[in-house]
């Protein structure tokens, strides 16, 4: 009987946490979340090239267009605006910007840009550089000399 009365005892606070623990789930969830006990979303920005390696330009070819595409993945969280570089480095030395834009793109969300640079010099190596500055992230390719 004393057996009995225990087990009823203790089904009953089990009952009760339980009502508890779903009627304050909120407050116990923004609690445990306020002394960093829970994982939260982790922010980032994806940038990745779309051209494949095959259909990049082969080679530097005064005159010659090297079209290439880049995508930016927003993961921050937020509507964020996106400055960013596309610089062209002849043979090692200083490189130069020959575009800097900005785009906005919403949370979760991804632009694929289109971009043609026309070589305008032979050179044993070109690289293409594509940035983005706030994020401090960059990708790059390299052009080898056409011989």
């Amino acid at each position: 009987m004393q057996r009995r009365l225990l087990f009823i005892i203790a089904l009953s606070l089990i009952a009760i946490a339980a009502i508890f623990a779903w009627k304050y789930q909120a407050a116990v969830y923004a609690k445990l979340a306020e002394l960093k006990l829970v994982p939260l979303e982790e922010r980032l920005t994806e940038l990745y090239l779309n051209t494949d390696a095959f259909s990049l330009p082969e080679a530097v070819v005064p005159a010659r267009t090297a079209s290439f595409s880049f995508t930016i993945h927003n993961l921050e969280g937020q509507d964020t605006d996106y400055p960013y570089l596309v610089r062209v480095q002849y043979d090692g030395k200083a490189s130069s910007t020959v575009e800097s834009a900005v785009i906005r793109i919403k949370d979760k969300e991804y632009a694929t840009l289109k971009k043609a640079y026309i070589f305008t010099a032979s050179a044993k190596r070109v690289v293409i550089f594509i940035e983005l500055p706030d994020q401090k992230q960059g990708i790059h390719f390299a052009v080898p000399r056409a011989d």
